[in-house]
């Protein structure tokens, strides 16, 4: 296969999203990149999810279909699962809740080629548990932009995950096994540490066009461990991971101290 067109291995990680799924893999399945594979992984659904998932076992773009014994307790740890199984050059973390423009892949593939990137990602689209359109995240951006790893760290993600939904970004497999494993170790904010290690590796590319859909509801599991508290524990041990790894000047250490005071 041409270097243009490098196989992307596709993780759709579901968790009781059997109301979701026929429409995320559909929409996979429609791509306009043809060059993929797609691995299912299912964390003991309760629901009728197997019952979906059964429907498409037969399908030639699927090369495994994983359904766990016993429920993992952490959606990280089957992200690292999905990667160990890819074949492809590069991963995307489709979340089985999700959807897409039909092109998203292919834009993203040919900007991640284009500037030689560790990952690319573009806006997403909010839609709500029915699938309407709510807003477009992640405007800050303002346009395309390119930047160094280390950059895109100080300028953008040391205040919060910019990247925010996995849904929308594509990344190397093979620096994603090679960081650090501790972002398996959280249960919300690992996607935070994930970006902040891999971008570190290499360059991060942005489209600024709403080409995925980012479901949001209030049953989901962000915002459960949300109400809780949980998120905010777990992004403090982000924030003294940046300040012992220097990856934040002292100017956005003020103003991430302040937003964490204002939210407790």
């Amino acid at each position: 296969m041409r270097k243009d067109k490098p196989l992307v291995s596709i993780i759709i990680p579901n968790y009781n999203h059997a109301d979701y799924l026929e429409e995320r893999i559909t929409s996979i399945l429609n791509q306009t990149y043809r060059n993929y594979e797609i691995i299912i992984l299912d964390d003991k659904s309760t629901d009728n999810s197997l019952e979906i998932i059964n429907k498409y076992k037969d399908n030639s773009q699927i090369s495994n279909i994983v359904i766990n014994e016993k429920n993992s307790g952490s959606p990280f740890k089957q992200w690292f699962k999905g990667m160990s199984l890819a074949k492809g050059e590069l991963i995307w973390i489709a979340e089985c809740d999700d959807s897409c423009e039909l092109s998203m892949l292919e834009r993203l593939v040919d900007t991640y080629i284009k500037y030689n990137c560790i990952y690319a990602f573009s806006f997403f689209l909010v839609i709500d548990s029915k699938g309407e359109k709510q807003y477009i995240s992640q405007r800050h951006f303002k346009t395309d932009i390119h930047l160094n790893g280390d950059e895109f760290i100080r300028k953008f993600l040391c205040i919060s995950n910019t990247v925010r939904n996995a849904s929308s970004a594509i990344f190397s497999k093979k620096a994603a096994l090679s960081i650090d494993k501790d972002f398996m170790t959280y249960n919300e904010s690992g996607d935070w540490m994930f970006w902040m290690e891999m971008a570190r590796l290499g360059n991060v590319a942005v489209i600024s066009s709403p080409l995925n859909f980012f479901r949001q509801y209030p049953e989901t599991n962000t915002s459960r461990a949300s109400k809780k508290g949980l998120t905010d524990i777990e992004d403090k041990r982000i924030f003294d991971y940046m300040i012992a790894n220097k990856l934040i000047s002292n100017n956005k250490i003020f103003i991430k101290q302040k937003r964490m005071a204002k939210k407790l």
